[in-house]
């Protein structure tokens, strides 16, 4: 639930991952996607999950940490799953 990644982001870094049932990563909620959720205006009651609201595009960086930087300079990226 949206509601929840709210709190993991309050106790963590500002981001919170967000998996499946398989504990397999479909994204990461960033205070960035908050602020999107919240100029849209989006309920943010029981039923509104989490993944309806992430960035659906994802970078995976499987190479050392110089290149994470790399690219997190390349598409503008603040926060990243390591």
């Amino acid at each position: 639930m949206l509601s929840d990644a709210l709190m993991e982001m309050s106790r963590k870094a500002g981001m919170t991952a967000i998996v499946d049932a398989n504990n397999v990563v479909l994204g990461i909620f960033t205070d960035g996607d908050l602020r999107r959720t919240l100029e849209k205006k989006l309920d943010f009651g029981a039923t509104r999950c989490a993944r309806d609201v992430i960035q659906s595009a994802l970078h995976w960086c499987r190479q050392p940490g110089c290149k994470a930087v790399q690219l997190m300079e390349q598409y503008n990226i603040n926060q990243m799953l390591v």
